[in-house]
Formats: C-alpha cells, sequence, structure tokens
C-alpha cells in the first residue's frame, strides 16, 4: 500500500493554527508542580479573547454558578485551572479540533470530545494512582495525546473500513501498524512533529509518541504516559466520543496495576469521567 509523501505531510502539518502564546504559558504551567491559581490569572488576564471565554464558559447553564460571574479570578476559581487550560488550547484552534475527521469516522466534535473525555480519565486516575504523577499534567497529556490524527484523516478517507477489517481479523497487530502499513506512518510517529512544530515539552511529546505503547517511553515519563494509556482505553470504553480505533487496543490487566488501579477502581473512574465529562463539554459548547 502506497506510503504518504513527506511534502504531503508537511502540508498538513502547516495548515494547523497552532497554539496561542497563552495557551503554551498555560500548558507549561501546567507541569510546574510550584505554579498557583494567581499565576493562571496573570495569563489569562492579559489575553482579552480568552478573558471573555472564560467567563462566558463560568456562566453557562450547564455549570450553573449560583449568581453571575463577572469577575476573571472568580472565574477561574469556579472553573478550575483545567479548564481555563483547555479553553486556551480550544481558542484559535477550532477548524481542527473540532472538525469531524473522516478518516476516523469521528463526530463533528472531532479530537476535542476524545481528548477532553480522555484528559478528565486522566485526571481522576493520576489522583488515585501510586505513581507521582501530577493530575493537571495527565490532564493536559491526554487532552493533546491524538494530534496526529489531524494530519493523518484526510489520507485514511475511504480506506478506513479496510484498516479496520485488517485490525479485527489479525492481519495487523494493531491499529498503528495498520496506519503505518497503509500511510508508512502512524499517528503517534506523526504527533511527535506536530508536538515539535507547536513547540511542547518533552513531558507532552513523550504522551503523544508513547501513549500506545507505554513501555518505549523514557523513565521519567513512563508513569505518566501509563496513565494516559489507560485514560485513553477508558475513553474508548465510555463511547462519548466515537472514533474508529476505539475498542480496538483495549486496556489490560497489567496496564491497570502499572497505575495502581483495580476493577473495582476501574469502575469508579469511568462513573466519574462520564458525569464530568458531559458537564465539561456542555459548558464548552
Amino acid at each position: 500500500m502506497g506510503s504518504v509523501s513527506e511534502r504531503e505531510l508537511q502540508k498538513q502539518i502547516r495548515q494547523m493554527a497552532p497554539f496561542s502564546e497563552s495557551a503554551k504559558q498555560l500548558l507549561g504551567l501546567m507541569e510546574d508542580p510550584e505554579h498557583a491559581i494567581p499565576d493562571v490569572i496573570a495569563v489569562v488576564e492579559k489575553d482579552g479573547p480568552l478573558t471573555a471565554r472564560v467567563l462566558r464558559i463560568s456562566n453557562t447553564s450547564a455549570l450553573a454558578p449560583p449568581s453571575p460571574i463577572e469577575r476573571l479570578d472568580h472565574a477561574v476559581s469556579y472553573l478550575g485551572e483545567r479548564t481555563v487550560a483547555s479553553a486556551a488550547v480550544l481558542q484559535g484552534c477550532d477548524a481542527w479540533l473540532q472538525t469531524g475527521l473522516k478518516g476516523y469516522l469521528t463526530g463533528p466534535t472531532g479530537l476535542w470530545a476524545g481528548g477532553l473525555q480522555g484528559a478528565i480519565a486522566a485526571r481522576l486516575i493520576a489522583q488515585e494512582s501510586h505513581a507521582k504523577v501530577s493530575p493537571s499534567l495527565a490532564y493536559t497529556g491526554a487532552l493533546l495525546r491524538d494530534v496526529g490524527k489531524a494530519v493523518l484523516s484526510p489520507f485514511l478517507e475511504g480506506r478506513v473500513a479496510g484498516l479496520m477489517a485488517r485490525v479485527a481479523n489479525g492481519s495487523v497487530s494493531d491499529w498503528l501498524a495498520a496506519e503505518r502499513e497503509m500511510l508508512g506512518v502512524d499517528h503517534a510517529q506523526i504527533g511527535v512533529r506536530v508536538a515539535e512544530s507547536f513547540q511542547l515539552s518533552p513531558a507532552l511529546t513523550a504522551v503523544i509518541e508513547h501513549h500506545h505503547a507505554p513501555s518505549g517511553a523514557k523513565a521519567e515519563f513512563v508513569d505518566l504516559v501509563r496513565i494516559v494509556h489507560v485514560a485513553d482505553a477508558i475513553s474508548s470504553m465510555t463511547g462519548g466520543a466515537p472514533s474508529a480505533d476505539a475498542g480496538l487496543q483495549p486496556v489490560s490487566a497489567d496496564d491497570l496495576a502499572n497505575v495502581g488501579l483495580d476493577t473495582d477502581g476501574l469502575a469508579g473512574v469511568i462513573a466519574t469521567a462520564v458525569e464530568e465529562f458531559q458537564q465539561a463539554f456542555e459548558s464548552m459548547h
């Protein structure tokens, strides 16, 4: 099967709107264990459109504040830093984050819904896990884990049924192998190039590259990647963000053990993640 040319891949990456400077700063804060809410407010207040978006989200009916929120500091405290960072990432990137990816059979919200669902699950797992991973970093890593799909989707249009069949009948080992066979590259590999283009941190880049195979990550990032790996599976299980590859890379007992979850813990994360996802998704749309 034919590979996608380097020229075509570069063209697709260049067409992706980059994150705003505010989003980059907030993503950086999520990795700093010493950061505080005033640091988040200091970034947002310098960005007029983001300030307006945060205030709008905080006053949505889905969140139902007891009284109208008119001050930015109140809005950030009410929403929480992770929701604010999510809003910043979304700002200006709707064209590729909230567009259906036909090559992956996603709905009209594209990467955003699946990213958000996985992000919430990753935060919950990090809070429960024996691994010392920042819940905020786990959240942002999971939110961005599949950016490579935005690049590869056009090349899978009209071919995804065949790819799904090859995974299902065991002709290839997994979804990523099927992508590589069909296109010469998989969405994790191309996601690294997007991360480099967007100047994302080594931790977030490691998540994007290894979230389907955590053992390949450097030791300093492996716990983080393991958490996102399980969160990715949970996102597939719950079905809130359908995708062609959903359920084709299930979570194993070893995966759960690696993040300190048993089956009861998994059930609890799933139940909470579904509830939180619905509220968060409705508040941002």
